[in-house]
């Protein structure tokens, strides 16, 4: 998926939630969760030697929390 294709798919699910569509909130969830599992897996990649210390699972938990 692009990067354009998923600020499409985030601004549409917006516009969603604005209208007052009982699902548009938990997809937008849904969504926001899987691209910071995506990002969390990329990040991992790029630097192995945290890999060792981290899992996907333990980021996003952390991501999760921080807010």
């Amino acid at each position: 998926m692009s990067e354009y294709s998923d600020s499409s798919n985030i601004e549409k699910l917006l516009v969603r939630l604005q209208n007052n569509e009982p699902s548009a909130g938990s997809e937008l969830i849904v969504h926001t969760l899987d691209r910071l599992k995506k990002l969390s897996r990329k990040m991992l990649h790029n630097y192995p030697g945290i890999h060792s210390l981290e899992e996907t699972h333990d980021i996003l938990q952390r991501l999760v929390l921080k807010q």
